[in-house]
């Protein structure tokens, strides 16, 4: 089963209202992981009207907790796909991973 197909049978009728509306016009359709010593990046690629972008998540882990950075990667001469503040960004980026995970764990059989 590929992502794009678990993240269409997901439902996310407890998310949050604006996930719930940006998901009807989003498609997840690949994930990356990276890491670099503390740093690590998620690497959301998704469709939005029909436009290909990359949601890069940064995160660390410190002793007050996560702090998380957050940018996109979209097509030439393109605004962002949609403004969302940190916690809202977060919020998708969990989301996203309900999705990634449920996916790993059916490739992982």
């Amino acid at each position: 089963m590929t992502l794009e197909q678990v993240f269409k049978n997901k439902n996310y009728e407890t998310a949050p209202s604006f996930i719930q509306e940006l998901f009807q016009e989003i498609t997840l359709i690949d994930f990356n992981r990276k890491k670099d010593g503390k740093k690590q990046d998620f690497l959301f690629q998704f469709t939005y009207k029909d436009k290909n972008y990359t949601l890069v998540h940064s995160f660390i882990y410190g002793w007050n907790g996560v702090e998380h950075w957050f940018r996109f990667k979209k097509p030439l001469f393109s605004r962002k796909p949609f403004s969302l503040d940190n916690p809202q960004l977060v919020e998708l980026s969990n989301q996203f991973m309900k999705s990634v995970n449920e996916w790993n764990s059916k490739r992982e059989k």
